[in-house]
């Protein structure tokens, strides 16, 4: 994939025109530092030592294999006349409606919205069934003054009709034109370089049914939106990628550190409640986060991405989080932003009420800054007085004096320090919390890119609200069993986590499109709100700062 921002772009695909025999060949030539016969330029060149150093890390045991799904256009494949959209849909057909506008119904040479067709039946019903049972139904000049749409005597038959079976939208019809709106916002995102995953179409789909008040039992599930990708010439295509990992340490090593460091933490825990036991780390967040897989039309040879600015995918911010082993957060998240000359414009930043936010000229930690973290964070009244605190190797975490300095009289900390090249198998945030983190943030930037471009997460106030209401939404009571299952997996508890469902799909759940639940909006819900349960669109979940409790 390539990444390609406005303006310029930044394309990471590089494709050099040589045989793959060639190639090998030249490669081979280096491996076995055999005579060169084949004659390469510069790029060539460097193509081969790259495959290389690949081969060599292999041998070396120092790679690793990442593959990642994105979604394609098939180029050379005509769409499937035979697709029907209702198949693997939970639609059943009902009374027929317009093809061309579910929504609507067609009374003679006329298209009237289905509501207002309802009115009509609901008034001439109201004098007697279809049997004419009761008062006398109105004549057709009585219902024509209220609803001049019925034009025709003969039209009171179909009102009849109606009565008697029901007015609905035909699912059919109305899936058929879901499909065909869908397509157009899907080639009109992948035209303007947006990601798109299969949670992106979903979405999409249940928008366009929301949006256009569509009353149909319908779920865009995992087996239509694959009927439909393939009946539209969209693809999920894997992309492999090699990732070399530097190892300072045999690898032997590390496994026998980090379950000395698991049994030495979980003979300490005996003396403290699991809520008393946090682990704190810091993780850097790019200002503009986006997953490196998307769909795309099926058989592009290279798939461009389009970002807001290059320097926002290489400006960082930090964050650094508390969570215990009994799958709590801590009430505050420590927050570092960049800034010139490392301090805060004069009329401030969006105040939130669960961050400690703080300007330094870079977004890195400082030994300072630590000290701030403890007394802002670990030190917060609401955390316990008595504290295990489990950190990575870091080197100011070792300055125990600096961290008793700011330690109350009150207050009992011990801190452990995870060994070097151990935390990414024992250090619970890396392990489990982190990973969701950013992929939430990750499903917000993408929606705003596509659905409000003037929204930009990079900017300060943006960015706060955002990381902000994020972690909220993962402090969640109903969210504990996903953070335990990260103290589990790292080895610390023993009781394995009740069953839980992960943050990504309780906020996006496959239904969210809705109608925001917030009156008096109409707008397309995007999330839902773990504490009072309403889906919300993405101006009053983000842009008004959502905070309720």
């Amino acid at each position: 994939m390539s990444i390609k921002a406005q303006p310029g772009h930044m394309n990471f695909t590089h494709f050099v025109k040589m045989s793959a025999l060639l190639l090998w060949q030249a490669v081979h030539e280096v491996l076995t530092n055999s005579p060169k016969k084949v004659q390469l330029d510069r790029k060539q060149s460097a193509t081969v030592q790259h495959l290389v150093n690949v081969l060599r890390q292999w041998e070396d045991e120092e790679l690793e294999v990442e593959e990642s799904i994105v979604v394609d256009r098939i180029e050379d494949e005509e769409e499937d006349p035979d697709y029907d959209p209702l198949i693997n849909s939970s639609a059943r057909y009902a009374i027929p409606t317009d093809p061309d506008n579910p929504a609507m119904c067609r009374i003679g040479d006329q298209l009237v919205d289905v509501d207002l067709v309802q009115q009509a039946v609901d008034y001439y019903g109201s004098f007697g069934d279809a049997q004419h049972i009761g008062k006398a139904r109105p004549s057709w000049n009585t219902v024509n003054k209220k609803f001049p749409f019925i034009k025709k005597e003969r039209h009171l038959r179909t009102l009849a009709d109606f009565e008697r079976n029901g007015l609905s939208i035909n699912l059919h019809n109305a899936i058929k034109w879901v499909s065909g709106k869908l397509y157009e916002k899907v080639e009109h995102h992948l035209e303007q370089g947006h990601i798109l995953h299969d949670r992106d179409l979903r979405s999409m789909a249940m928008e366009i049914v929301a949006v256009n008040n569509l009353d149909i039992r319908f779920k865009a599930s995992d087996s239509w939106i694959a009927s439909w990708k393939k009946a539209h010439r969209i693809t999920s295509r894997k992309i492999t990628k090699f990732v070399s990992r530097k190892r300072f340490v045999d690898a032997a090593v590390i496994q026998k550190k980090s379950e000395e460091c698991v049994k030495h933490v979980q003979s300490l825990m005996k003396g403290y409640k699991n809520d008393e036991v946090y682990n704190a780390d810091q993780s850097g967040f790019v200002c503009e986060m986006h997953t490196m897989r998307t769909l795309a039309r099926t058989g592009s040879k290279d798939v461009h991405v389009v970002v807001r600015s290059e320097s926002n995918m290489k400006k960082s911010y930090t964050v650094m989080p508390l969570v215990n082993a009994d799958g709590g957060f801590a009430p505050k998240m420590f927050v570092v932003l960049k800034e010139p000359n490392g301090k805060f414009p004069a009329k401030g930043i969006f105040p939130t009420h669960n961050l400690i936010v703080k300007a330094y000229s870079t977004h890195m930690m400082t030994k300072d800054l630590m000290l701030e973290f403890f007394q802002d964070c670990v030190f917060d009244p609401r955390m316990p007085r008595n504290m295990l605190l489990l950190v990575d190797s870091w080197s100011s975490w070792k300055d125990s004096a600096a961290i008793e300095s700011v330690k109350p009289r009150t207050r009992k900390l011990k801190t452990v320090l995870i060994p070097p090249g151990c935390t990414g198998m024992i250090q619970p945030l890396d392990v489990g919390v982190f990973g969701q983190f950013k992929r939430i943030i990750k499903i917000m930037n993408a929606y705003a890119q596509r659905n409000h471009p003037d929204f930009h997460l990079s900017v300060r106030d943006n960015t706060l609200k955002v990381i902000s209401l994020v972690f909220w939404q993962l402090s969640h009571p109903s969210l504990k069993e996903w953070v335990k299952q990260a103290w589990y997996s790292s080895g610390y508890i023993t009781q394995h986590p009740l069953k839980y469902d992960t943050p990504t799909n309780l906020l996006f759940p496959l239904d969210v499109a809705q109608k925001c639940q917030i009156q008096p909006c109409c707008r397309p819900s995007f999330i839902i709100c773990l504490y009072c349960t309403k889906k919300i669109c993405f101006h009053h979940f983000i842009e008004e700062y959502h905070n309720c409790s």
